[in-house]
């Protein structure tokens, strides 16, 4: 059993993309939100505050979006993706508050491999999307974040 507070496995049920609305998910012991092995999402109306780990943990998926979701005071980053080519496309949204831990690695949107991407769509930015998180560490941009 996983602590994630909401998520997928791949137990030879392949599932390819799930829809996920009017949700809050509060004091995961892991991560909030975790999609793997090209399970992809839509988050509508979703709070995600206070997980041990990431808020969203997306890895090895194609598309994923979100509308208004909030995600504050996770462990480690806001928004993870880890992993082929990965989009996950945000509109009026906010990321705020994240690695609790302190962890220097930790950023609130983070592309953690060369081949992940985080799109960001007009009118919101990175600077408008994520604010006050730990140590200035809003986004990383060594890796493709827009």
């Amino acid at each position: 059993m996983r602590d994630d507070g909401a998520y997928d496995e791949d137990e030879g049920n392949k599932k390819d993309f799930a829809t996920i609305k009017d949700l809050t998910v509060h004091e995961s012991l892991s991560n909030g939100i975790y999609g793997d092995c090209g399970m992809s999402f839509i988050l509508e109306n979703i709070l995600i505050d206070n997980c041990v780990n990431h808020g969203i943990y997306s890895r090895f998926a194609r598309n994923n979006e979100m509308t208004n979701c909030e995600v504050s005071n996770s462990g480690g980053c806001g928004i993870c993706v880890w992993g082929g080519l990965v989009i996950v496309r945000v509109l009026y949204s906010v990321v705020h508050h994240n690695d609790k831990s302190g962890e220097q690695s930790y950023y609130a949107l983070h592309a953690s491999t060369s081949s992940s991407l985080i799109k960001v769509v007009s009118p919101l930015t990175p600077e408008t999307l994520s604010i006050n998180n730990n140590g200035g560490r809003n986004y990383n941009f060594f890796y493709k974040v827009f």
